[in-house]
């Protein structure tokens, strides 16, 4: 996905002939900070396959507690989970109004329609999650508690209702990962 991006936001869309002079300054950004974004997944998921996940948590943890020392960075982490807020409203709102279809060729069947609903939407509501999670986490800034993605998981589960919460999270990341393999097949290339 992210060379798919990469590629588009250079040479253009082959699926509506848009050529690299045709594509607007916006679809290129769009295009190449998608590929930044999958290709940061990408990195973090090989890091964490190889077992290097850790070293890297520990060095975001200083500087998220670095940033929770300050005002400024208060502003700033409260500003990223804005934005990361915003990003999975934006995905819940393209479930629930459907214009996902704009980005599948011809009419897929009602399956692959409503595993997109659901997909998208799914997404949406553990992005708004994290987002609310990280404004929380800075409102009640204690920098000494920081803590890593496992620490942070578990402190979900101890909450009342977290199992279930962490399962459904789960439940939507894996359709999201279902309707992929739909969108290889389906998407505008």
């Amino acid at each position: 996905m992210a060379l798919w991006r990469a590629i588009e936001s250079v040479f253009g869309r082959a699926y509506d002939s848009t050529t690299w002079r045709d594509l607007s300054i916006t679809d290129r950004v769009k295009a190449f900070s998608l590929a930044v974004i999958y290709g940061a997944f990408a990195y973090s998921a090989g890091q964490f396959a190889a077992g290097k996940g850790d070293r890297n948590d520990f060095v975001v943890l200083g500087l998220v507690a670095e940033l929770m020392f300050t005002t400024a960075g208060t502003i700033i982490l409260v500003l990223v989970g804005l934005g990361v807020f915003t990003i999975g409203a934006y995905h819940i709102h393209k479930g629930v109004m459907r214009t996902f279809h704009a980005d599948l060729m011809g009419r897929p069947g009602l399956a692959v329609h409503v595993l997109g609903v659901v997909a998208w939407a799914g997404k949406g509501v553990v992005i708004s999650g994290v987002g609310i999670a990280v404004i929380v986490a800075t409102a009640r800034a204690a920098p000494r508690d920081a803590m890593g993605l496992d620490a942070a998981l578990r402190s979900v589960r101890a909450l009342p209702f977290g199992a279930f919460a962490l399962v459904v999270a789960g439940v939507f990341l894996i359709t999201y990962g279902i309707y992929s393999f739909v969108l290889a097949r389906h998407a505008k290339m």
